[in-house]
């Protein structure tokens, strides 16, 4: 299962995915980014509120300019199937620094179980999103993949169309989980040092 993206939704690092947090389940995750000269910090708390929708909020803290908040909301409407990927669409709406935006999107994802030992594991990601706010206002598109190379230990590339600053580029980073519970992840978002944290109960 996916955990929360550095904006909320659950996903890889940046990108949202197809996955939804557990039914009673909810994550909190720590997220730094070095943002270029601005650098940023975040929580989030993601939550199931039935087998096909997720929810949650965020804070966020850069480095310069106001503090701000995220909401954002995840609906899983065509579970994945041995033959067919799993599709989603959801929206997340951010205010910081008094800059307003909201990214309404629609992912798609698909899990590949080569074999019964790690490193046989895979998935892949893609997507559409239109983004609207105060800044821009443009249709994007992004996607993912991720590796399972060692025992709890995954790859992650995933590639994002967006101009927008924390989002631009290529992103790349190992996440590993700790336990059933713990993750830890550490990257680069377009070049920038990312590492996070979230723990499940």
């Amino acid at each position: 299962m996916a955990e929360p993206t550095i904006f909320g939704p659950t996903g890889l690092i940046v990108n949202p995915t197809a996955d939804i947090t557990p039914l009673e389940h909810a994550w909190i995750a720590l997220n730094f980014l070095d943002n270029g000269d601005n650098s940023i910090w975040n929580a989030n708390l993601a939550t199931a509120i039935s087998e096909e929708f997720e929810i949650g909020v965020g804070a966020i803290h850069p480095q310069n300019g106001d503090d701000g908040f995220s909401f954002f909301v995840k609906w899983l409407f065509s579970p994945e199937t041995e033959s067919f990927p799993g599709a989603a669409g959801g929206v997340t709406v951010t205010d910081v620094s008094n800059e307003n935006s909201a990214m309404w999107y629609l992912v798609a994802s698909k899990f590949f179980e080569l074999g019964e030992h790690s490193g046989q594991n895979a998935s892949i990601h893609g997507g559409l999103s239109y983004v609207s706010g105060d800044t821009d206002e443009d249709f994007e598109y992004f996607g993912g993949f991720d590796f399972e190379f060692a025992e709890n230990m995954i790859a992650i590339a995933e590639y994002n169309s967006s101009n927008r600053e924390v989002f631009q580029g290529l992103t790349y980073g190992l996440r590993y989980y700790f336990g059933p519970r713990f993750t830890g992840q550490a990257g680069f978002i377009d070049g920038n040092l990312h590492i996070g944290g979230s723990f499940v109960f």
